[in-house]
Parts: structure tokens; C-alpha cells; sequence
């Protein structure tokens, strides 16, 4: 299945769906988007952007991997911190791994807790990301307000991590790939269990959004996804755009 069968493939399975699905995917030069402007909520996902502005800093010698923090509240939900005793402070490393590959909320809160939200926009601004906005800590219950991003957002970051740029440079992309690839929980794509097929990502479920920003990697090949699916069945997305990614891949 070559790109234009592929994309005009997914382009009619989101049409069909109950719902809103915001889409982009690139490889390459080829990229295709489907509502992918569209603000949406973010979750568990906004935790990317937070973790990629405190490696800007880092970068800047502002901070350091090695500086330890002393941990925010214990946040409920996803995560591990919330289900250990007597501990008060961890790494910037450890809080900025925690934060993606179990999405911990108390390391992200954390993170947050010592960010400058000033800092953080320009850093947003900087990055040509401009429907992405962090208003409230993780698990709040501020009604307000909602974090929130989009979908060619979610892509322009990772091509920041998975691409070389003068934004970030190799030892910072290095350290934000790493902790995709070591992402502990589910992505809602099912694919194959191929050795040479790596799927690097962040991905998110929060009331009826079904999320995933990632790098698939397969051989030489390298696929930017970045989905929010807001359907009635889940399954009923997912499970085709799987398949129909496997057919493009093989």
C-alpha cells in the first residue's frame, strides 16, 4: 500500500466515525492531516511538552539532569510515586522519566511546580506550537480549565526529538527519545510484534479521548503519528487504523 492509498484509507475511516478524530502523520516529505488543528484535550500528553521545556532548560545550563527536587502533593491516578513510603525528593532525570513512561503525576506536578508558565509559553512560541497551553496541574479539579493541544502541535515536537534541528541539539534528543521509547504503558494502536518495528510514544485515555503522539520506527523508515480520537467506540477507530497501518508498513 503505497502513501496515497494509505492516507485516503484513514481519511475515510474518520469520516465514518461517531465523533471527532484529529489526525496527523508524516513520513518524510508525505504529510497528511485530518482535523489536525483542532485544539482538543490534552491529558496525559501535555506531559511531553513540560518534560521537552525542561530539557530546553537543561540545555541552557539553567539546570542540571542531577539536581533534585523535593516532590510536589502526592498526586493520585497514573504513576508509581503515589504507591511508595518515605519518598521526598528525586533526580530532575528521574521526574522528567517518570513523568513519560508511566505518566506519573506526581513527578509531571512537580516539574510543573518549578516551571515558569511565562518561560514555558515563550518555549511553546519558540517551537511554532500555538495551540498548546498548560493552565492547570495534572489531576486537578479546577472545572475552569483544561490543558490543551492539538495534533499537528503533538507532531511539530516530535519531529523537534526525532529529527535534527537547531532547536535541540543531539545529547537533549537522545534523552526525550529514550524516554518514548521506554514508554511502560499502552499505546491503543495494535501492531504486530516485529524486532525491527519500535513504537516510541505517549499515549493517553481520559473520558471519551483516546490519544497517542509518537515515532513508529520500522527498519530505515520513520513514521511521525499524532491521533485524538473523541468517538463513542474506540474500537471501531483503533482497531482498522491498525490494520491499515500494518498494510502500509508491509
Amino acid at each position: 500500500m503505497n502513501w496515497q492509498a494509505f492516507t485516503e484509507a484513514v481519511d475515510s475511516l474518520c469520516e465514518k466515525q461517531q465523533g471527532q478524530i484529529h489526525i496527523a502523520l508524516k513520513e518524510q516529505n508525505a504529510f497528511f492531516s485530518h482535523s489536525a488543528t483542532v485544539p482538543t484535550t490534552a491529558h496525559h500528553i501535555m506531559k511531553l511538552p513540560l518534560v521537552m521545556h525542561t530539557m530546553k532548560q537543561i540545555e541552557l545550563n539553567k539546570q542540571q539532569l542531577t539536581d533534585v527536587l523535593p516532590l510536589s502533593n502526592v498526586t493520585k491516578g497514573s504513576g508509581v510515586i503515589a504507591h511508595l513510603h518515605d519518598l521526598a525528593e528525586l533526580s530532575l532525570h528521574d521526574l522528567m522519566k517518570l513523568s513519560i513512561i508511566v505518566a506519573d503525576n506526581t513527578a509531571a506536578n512537580t516539574l510543573l511546580e518549578q516551571t515558569d508558565r511565562n518561560e514555558l509559553d515563550t518555549f511553546l512560541t519558540a517551537a511554532h506550537v500555538s495551540n498548546t497551553r498548560l493552565l492547570k496541574p495534572f489531576m486537578s479539579q479546577n472545572r475552569m480549565r483544561d490543558n490543551f493541544t492539538s495534533a499537528i502541535d503533538c507532531m511539530t515536537l516530535l519531529q523537534l526529538i526525532g529529527e535534527p534541528n537547531p532547536f535541540f541539539n543531539e545529547e537533549s534528543r537522545r534523552h526525550l527519545y529514550g524516554m518514548l521509547y521506554d514508554q511502560q504503558l499502552p499505546s491503543p494502536l495494535v501492531l504486530s510484534n516485529k524486532e525491527e518495528r519500535h513504537f516510541a510514544h505517549l499515549s493517553s485515555s481520559y473520558y471519551s479521548i483516546t490519544a497517542t503522539t509518537g515515532i513508529l520506527s520500522s527498519g530505515q523508515r520513520r513514521l511521525y503519528i499524532s491521533i485524538f480520537a473523541d468517538v463513542q467506540d474506540q474500537a471501531l477507530f483503533w482497531i482498522p487504523f491498525s490494520k491499515l497501518l500494518e498494510m502500509y508498513f508491509d
